[in-house]
């Protein structure tokens, strides 16, 4: 199981998801920012990731997006 969280510049959690344990982390990451951004309304935000949820496709994708 992943679990993939947003919180807001308190801390407080105001976004969560989960997806089944075999899903590779960076395939994840770009369709679950993408969901919070249109359910929120959300134009530019900050991720912060480990190693294993980015690719060099995935940070191209999310600066292109303006995701940083």
């Amino acid at each position: 199981m992943v679990v993939g969280v947003v919180l807001d510049n308190r801390g407080c959690r105001v976004f969560c998801e989960m997806w089944p344990g075999n899903s590779a982390d960076v395939s994840s990451l770009l369709p679950v920012a993408g969901r919070f951004r249109k359910r929120f309304g959300i134009e530019k935000m900050c991720v912060v990731a480990d190693r294993g949820m980015v690719s060099q496709d995935t940070i191209k994708k999310m600066e292109s997006s303006r995701m940083s």
